[in-house]
C-alpha cells in the first residue's frame, strides 16, 4: 500500500482489511515453509517484509486515531 494520510472511517476500515490480508499471506507462507515448498531462508525474507507492511499500517491508524483524538479535544475544550 501506498503510504498516504488517512483521514476518515472508510481508510480506516481498508487498512484494516488490508492488514487481515497481510496476515493471511503470512499464514499461508508459513504452510509453504512447513510443507517444505519453500526454504528457511525465503520464508523470512517474505515474513519480514510483510510484517513490516503491517507495521507501518498499525503506524498510520494510530496516527489517525490520534490526531482524532487530539482534534475532538481541541473542540471539546473551545465549547467548555
Amino acid at each position: 500500500m501506498k503510504k498516504e494520510k488517512l483521514n476518515n472511517n472508510d481508510d480506516l476500515f481498508r487498512v484494516d482489511i488490508e492488514i487481515k490480508s497481510l496476515k493471511n499471506k503470512q499464514e499461508k507462507l508459513l504452510d509453504l515453509k512447513l510443507d517444505e515448498i519453500i526454504n528457511e531462508e525465503k520464508y523470512l525474507l517474505k515474513y519480514n517484509q510483510i510484517e513490516n507492511e503491517i507495521r507501518e499500517l498499525l503506524d498510520q491508524i494510530n496516527s489517525v486515531k490520534k490526531d482524532n483524538f487530539e482534534l475532538k479535544t481541541q473542540m471539546m475544550l473551545e465549547l467548555a
